[in-house]
């Protein structure tokens, strides 16, 4: 345990960000003005690629949840723009979570490195500076929320 140091926390959206990415975020809460989405179930697919000399992870993210607040639940049109809300929100969170880590705590908080090791080596083996990876890795998120 000698080699590691905190390198800071992580805020309350930030936190809510690292679960959104990892698919742990069942029975959280997410707000959105009057609205409240309640997460019962999420995934995550996370998958990397190499593409002139950068590294990319693609995020695909899923979300099944119930709003509460101020949304007709039998008007189908507003349920979807409630949904598409949702899932900016969500990507905003996941994005700003990795700007944190890579940027001001300029750690891998969520072991994406590691991660990318044990599933998919020859990419991780392609990485020439393999200390600065994850401070220049891109990001590309795809969100789905799917309100009941």
């Amino acid at each position: 345990m000698g080699d590691y140091k905190l390198s800071g926390y992580l805020s309350e959206d930030e936190e809510m960000g690292r679960l959104l990415l990892s698919g742990k975020a069942d029975s959280k809460k997410i707000n959105c003005g009057l609205n409240t989405l309640e997460v019962t179930k999420s995934s995550s697919r996370l998958s990397f690629k190499a593409e002139e000399g950068e590294l990319i992870l693609n995020a695909d993210i899923k979300i099944n949840g119930k709003v509460y607040g101020i949304v007709d639940k039998s008007d189908k049109n507003q349920i979807e723009e409630t949904e598409k809300m949702f899932e900016e929100i969500i990507k905003d969170k996941i994005i700003n979570t990795i700007e944190v880590t890579k940027n001001v705590l300029k750690t891998d908080g969520q072991n994406l490195m590691k991660l990318l090791y044990s599933e998919n080596y020859n990419i991780y083996k392609s990485i020439a500076d393999k200390r600065t990876a994850y401070e220049n890795i891109k990001l590309n998120v795809s969100v789905s929320v799917n309100i009941k």
